[in-house]
């Protein structure tokens, strides 16, 4: 079972803006959804709930990786997540 503190927030590279929220693994999308509203998102629907697959890739920095979503494949990994794109945020 999942809750909010396994919620990992995913910025853009510069640092700006949240991209979306995730957690590693395939989780039910319920769990997920029920941890992702209780502190982070005021409206967000099951329809908005994704699994899919990310990839971290050394950005040349001294230990700074970006994340980068991707294919099921070598060096990747599962993860469920909610792109933030036209979500209304709580702050």
């Amino acid at each position: 079972m999942i809750n909010s503190s396994h919620i990992i927030s995913c910025i853009e590279f510069d640092g700006y803006s949240l991209l979306m929220y995730y957690v590693r693994d395939h989780v039910s999308k319920q769990e997920f959804l029920d941890a992702v509203t209780v502190e982070h998102l005021s409206k967000c629907n099951l329809c908005d709930i994704r699994h899919g697959y990310a990839r971290n890739v050394p950005t040349g920095r001294k230990g700074e990786t970006v994340m980068y979503l991707c294919d099921k494949g070598r060096g990747a990994y599962p993860i469920t997540f909610v792109d933030l794109a036209g979500i209304e945020i709580i702050q």
